[in-house]
């Protein structure tokens, strides 16, 4: 596989994976333990301060940057990985503000996974030919570079 199609392939698998995440948030958190429950209805009861408004659009604006920057990546853009790297480290900068968080252990596998597809995505993106450009053809669609040297 070359490194263009994986580098393709980890932005589609990262996706998949922190949809899965988000679904599992939502759809396991009735199989917390009961003392977690009532913990998360106690935080759903108190009053949003303008922190949490900020901290909340600001993850919002970071999941639409994610989505423009796999968009770069996917068309083999060096923008777009600039982008991901940028909004990876914003990404680990705002959750330091989130406080604490109570998720079921799959929905934390799947976030664990999801972490690490980012780190193969910004391997490939930076460590890899992936986001190379290719020579220019000739007329005959042969890279410059392979063309027979006269003997």
């Amino acid at each position: 596989m070359s490194a263009r199609a994986a580098l393709r392939t980890a932005v589609v698998l990262y996706w998949f994976v922190a949809i899965a995440t988000i679904t599992c948030s939502f759809a396991l958190e009735g199989l917390l333990p009961i003392t977690l429950q009532e913990y998360l209805d106690l935080q759903g009861a108190l009053e949003i301060t303008v922190g949490e408004v900020v901290l909340y659009i600001a993850f919002f604006i970071t999941m639409l940057g994610y989505l423009l920057a796999s968009l770069g990546l996917m068309l083999l853009q060096r923008w777009g990985a600039r982008l991901f790297l940028g909004l990876t480290v914003l990404d680990c900068l705002l959750s330091c503000y989130d406080g604490p968080v109570v998720e079921h252990a799959v929905t934390e596998v799947a976030g664990s996974a999801a972490f690490m597809m980012q780190g193969a995505i910004l391997a490939l993106a930076f460590f890899t030919d992936a986001l190379k450009k290719k020579p220019p053809a000739d007329e005959a669609g042969t890279p410059e570079r392979e063309q027979a040297q006269p003997a």
